[in-house]
């Protein structure tokens, strides 16, 4: 599977500074596991954000 490139963008809200926002979609994230209703946890670090789908026994405890 190929590395996505994406824009991180300003986010929309009533705040003093807009926050980052980042926009995942595209039938690329269906061939890499992920359906519609999927649970994720998303692990961050500086500069990385690691995107794990949820076991289902996981969704439960969250």
């Amino acid at each position: 599977m190929d590395d996505r490139k994406l824009t991180v963008y300003n986010g929309r809200g009533a705040f003093k500074k807009s926050p980052p926002q980042i926009l995942l979609q595209g039938n690329w994230l269906e061939q890499a596991g992920f359906s519609t209703g999927d649970k994720i946890t998303v692990k961050c670090q500086q500069g990385q954000l690691i995107i794990t789908k949820n076991e289902p026994s996981a969704e439960h405890e969250k």
